[in-house]
C-alpha cells in the first residue's frame, strides 16, 4: 500500500477487513508516502492488538503529526504493559509459554520519519523506547520541527536501549551540537550496528566528537555510519572510515 494515496477512511476499511475477516498472520504493513493522519494511528493500534504477528510497520511520509505519533506510541506502551501484567498473572507454566509468545508484540521495525513531528511527538517516542521494546530498526528522518532539546531527550533514552541496532536520523538538522549529543550515545551503547546521519549539516566539530566517541567505547558494535551530505573535511572523513574499518576487522 505504499504511495497509493491511502487516506484514513480507506485504511479503516482495510483494517476492519484484516481484523474481522482475515485469519492470516500479517507480518509487514507498508504505508509509506500516503495521506494518513491521527485517526490512522488509532486504527493501527487496533490492528496491532488483533495481529501481534506484525513485525514491520512503515509509516514514513504521512501526516500523523505529534497527535498521531502520540496515539501510536501510547498504544504500543499499553500493549507492552498488558503483556507484563499477563505474564505476572499467569506465571511461567510450560504449556502457557508458547501461547503467550503468540500474543506478544513482535514489532521489530518501525519507520515514522517525515511525519511533521515536534519535540512533543519525539517525547512520546522516547517514552516508548524507555520500555525497551523488541524494536530493532527505527526510522526517524526529516523532523524539521524538533530542536536540540527534543533530540537530547531521545538520545538520553537511546543510551540504554538494548535492542535497536539500526537507526535512521537523516535530514534532521542536528548540526554539530546534535552530533555531539549523539556521540554521547555511541560512547555507551553497544547494540547499535548501523546509523544513518546523512544531510544533517554536521561539520568537523561534530565529526570529531563522533570519532572520539567511537575511540572511547571498547565494546562498540557499530559497523556502518553514513554521513553523506554533511560538511566534514576529508581528514575527518578518513578518520571515521578508519575507525569503522578497524572495528569491522576486530
Amino acid at each position: 500500500m505504499r504511495n497509493t494515496g491511502l487516506t484514513d477512511d480507506l485504511l479503516e476499511t482495510l483494517v476492519i477487513a484484516l481484523v474481522n475477516h482475515s485469519q492470516s498472520q500479517v507480518e509487514t504493513i507498508n504505508l509509506n508516502i500516503n495521506n494518513l493522519g491521527p485517526h490512522s494511528a488509532e486504527l493501527l493500534v487496533e490492528l496491532l492488538k488483533a495481529k501481534p504477528s506484525i513485525k514491520c510497520l512503515l509509516l514514513h511520509g504521512n501526516n500523523l503529526g505529534d497527535k498521531g505519533v502520540g496515539i501510536l506510541m501510547h498504544g504500543l506502551i499499553d500493549l507492552l504493559l498488558a503483556e507484563n501484567a499477563e505474564e505476572t498473572k499467569t506465571g511461567n507454566g510450560e504449556g502457557e509459554h508458547s501461547d503467550r509468545q503468540r500474543k506478544r508484540l513482535q514489532l521489530t521495525e518501525l519507520d515514522i520519519g517525515s511525519n511533521h513531528l515536534t519535540n512533543e511527538g519525539l517525547k512520546c517516542v522516547a517514552m516508548f523506547l524507555s520500555m525497551n521494546p523488541p524494536l530493532e530498526y527505527l526510522g526517524l528522518s526529516r523532523n524539521d520541527g524538533v530542536d536540540l532539546t527534543g533530540w537530547r531527550g531521545l538520545f538520553d533514552i537511546l543510551k540504554d536501549c538494548r535492542h535497536i541496532s539500526h537507526l535512521l536520523l537523516d535530514e534532521n538538522v542536528l548540526r554539530n551540537e546534535g552530533a555531539k549529543y549523539f556521540a554521547k550515545v555511541l560512547r555507551v551503547n553497544r547494540r547499535l550496528c548501523k546509523v544513518d546521519l546523512d544531510g544533517n549539516g554536521i561539520g568537523d566539530e561534530g565529526g570529531l566528537a563522533l570519532c572520539e566517541a567511537l575511540s572511547s567505547n571498547p565494546g562498540w558494535s557499530l559497523r556502518y555510519l553514513s554521513l553523506d551530505g554533511n560538511e566534514l573535511s576529508g581528514g575527518v572523513k578518513r578518520d571515521l572510515d578508519a575507525l569503522l574499518a578497524e572495528n569491522k576487522q576486530g
